[in-house]
């Protein structure tokens, strides 16, 4: 198996849901999920076959000036 080279990060407003979502869309499968306070998620480490993702729930930011959501970009990212 290769180690992928480039990980992604995402921030979700909703993140539990959006990891859902990108297993049940995608196949995703759950490596590490970091629950936060008030059904956020601080870190969550996702993988499709050998790549990744990692995402957090937009409101746990530590620095919301340069975390972005998809809803915040317009749906774009």
């Amino acid at each position: 198996m290769s180690i992928p080279t480039i990980t992604p990060g995402i921030v979700y407003h909703n993140a539990p849901t959006a990891i859902e979502w990108l297993g049940r869309a995608f196949g995703f499968q759950e490596r590490t999920v970091i629950p936060g306070d008030n059904d956020t998620i601080l870190h969550a480490h996702l993988t499709p076959g050998n790549g990744g993702v990692m995402l957090r729930s937009a409101e746990a930011c530590p620095f919301p000036h340069l975390c972005k959501s998809p809803r915040e970009l317009g749906g774009v990212g």
